[in-house]
């Protein structure tokens, strides 16, 4: 299993539990946050990468600084204008296959087994 853990920053709370069961369920360790609490989650340590909804008002974006400094970070949003997102982070468009997803974490962090 990969050393740390995937934390899956998101403010709709049936989006980020379902992605979370997802990664759980490959073998990742995987915790969700709100955006609010997002910089909080990383604090604690151990968190190896991150995956960020946008979101429409920008938070997203404001928080992709402070969370790129200290882990990797995948962006997702069902917002097509976010698309122009900085160079660097992988991203994925909503809706999207959970294998999508799994597949981005394992390039990033391996195989949790």
């Amino acid at each position: 299993m990969s050393s740390g853990r995937v934390l899956v920053v998101e403010d709709n709370e049936a989006i980020r539990e379902s992605l979370t069961d997802v990664l759980r369920t490959a073998g990742y360790r995987a915790d969700g946050a709100t955006k609010s609490d997002a910089v909080a989650e990383l604090t604690k340590g151990d968190v190896a990468l991150v995956v960020l909804d946008v979101g429409l008002d920008f938070s997203g974006l404001k928080l992709l600084d402070a969370l790129a400094e200290k882990s990797p970070v995948i962006l997702m949003s069902g917002q097509p204008e976010r698309r122009q997102v900085p160079r660097g982070p992988v991203y994925l468009p909503k809706p999207f296959a959970p294998q999508r997803l799994l597949d981005e974490v394992q390039r990033q962090l391996g195989s949790p087994n």
